[in-house]
């Protein structure tokens, strides 16, 4: 059964963060601008590959009765649609939810009732497309212990009014777990939960994708093989046709 990509693909985060610098854009849409952490306590990755720095990022509220406006200096859990723009305005969430913590971030017993800044969680569907791996900042195409593959996605952007695609570079742990699990094929489409772990390291800002660390993922479907591009040469080569990654829980 074949698939119309052009639209089934979005990509939404859950993550906890600070609303730094407010901006009123109009009385209704307000910008923050912030960060987001990359430090995953759990699994540890080459930083000579991932750049794992915080993340600028701008919060985008579209204020009104299904969404109070976020008081200004706060930190909160925010859900939202995602949009990576890289450079200087980097991650843009448009924000859907806010459940903002009671107390003031820069006083001690703040952190008794708030919990330590961790990975947003990431959940896209997008196609897995051709990852270019040539040129990087190391000799290395992936961490010693992972294996990857690239995902497009999209998500809408309201103030340029059109859908905006990016690209998310998706490690997979070698774990227990998932070493029965073979990498998706280009062109599946496919369903991810994850973690944002940084960017890649990447001496063309055009490959500087976002990173994220594979929870769940399950294909929904893929291309016939006849329409399917070749993987000759990639780090795809020998890649059973027969096994999908589909999987479910959490790592």
């Amino acid at each position: 059964m074949s698939f119309n990509y052009c639209d089934n693909n979005t990509a939404y985060i859950s993550c906890l963060i600070e609303f730094t610098i407010r901006n009123s854009k109009s009385n209704f849409r307000k910008i923050f601008t912030s960060s987001l952490s990359c430090k995953d306590f759990q699994f540890s990755i080459s930083e000579d590959i991932v750049d794992i720095d915080e993340l600028p990022c701008q919060l985008v509220c579209n204020v009104g009765d299904l969404l109070p406006e976020p008081t200004e200096g706060s930190v909160g859990v925010c859900t939202g649609s995602l949009c990576d723009f890289g450079g200087s305005i980097g991650i843009k969430i448009t924000v859907s939810n806010v459940n903002e913590f009671p107390g003031n971030p820069t006083e001690s017993e703040f952190d008794s009732h708030a919990p330590p800044m961790v990975p947003a969680n990431i959940f896209i569907v997008g196609k897995t497309v051709q990852s270019h791996r040539a040129s990087s900042v190391t000799s290395s195409l992936e961490p010693r212990g992972w294996r990857s593959f690239d995902i497009r996605t999209g998500s809408y952007d309201w103030e340029s009014r059109a859908r905006k695609s990016f690209t998310i570079r998706c490690f997979l742990k070698d774990h227990p777990r998932w070493q029965r699990f073979n990498i998706p094929d280009i062109n599946d489409l496919v369903q991810i939960q994850e973690r944002l772990i940084g960017r890649l390291k990447h001496k063309d800002t055009r490959f500087q994708y976002l990173c994220c660390r594979i929870e769940d993922f399950s294909v929904f479907g893929s291309q016939p093989k006849s329409e399917r591009p070749s993987m000759s040469g990639t780090a795809h080569d020998n890649i059973s046709q027969t096994k999908k990654g589909l999987a479910a829980g959490t790592t």
